[in-house]
């Protein structure tokens, strides 16, 4: 998704039209109700509010950033992970491994 994104921003800046993406965390909805007990699951103290990521997407657009990662410590997350996929990977494997 980033990446079509980012084509989108790209191709279609030239013409005056602006693309935002918005990556939100663990969001506190009832989307997930059928599976929310399924592991891996997120910490509840790390789950935001729907009124964050809207939020997030009305700054975004008002500001005309590509990206925004909601909550903001999650974007130093999305930075390791680009750094170091591997290493992202292991420490997360690890991380969720069922106990």
């Amino acid at each position: 998704m980033n990446g079509f994104s980012e084509s989108l921003y790209h191709e279609l800046g030239p013409l005056g039209i602006y693309v935002s993406v918005v990556s939100p965390g663990p969001v506190r909805t009832e989307f997930n109700r059928s599976f929310a007990d399924v592991p891996p699951r997120s910490p509840p103290s790390l789950a935001i509010g729907p009124e964050a990521v809207a939020q997030a997407v009305i700054r975004a657009i008002e500001r005309r950033q590509f990206e925004a990662v909601v909550p903001r410590w999650l974007a130093l997350v999305c930075w390791i992970r680009g750094v170091a996929p591997g290493l992202f990977r292991v420490v997360l494997r690890r991380m969720l491994r069922q106990k």
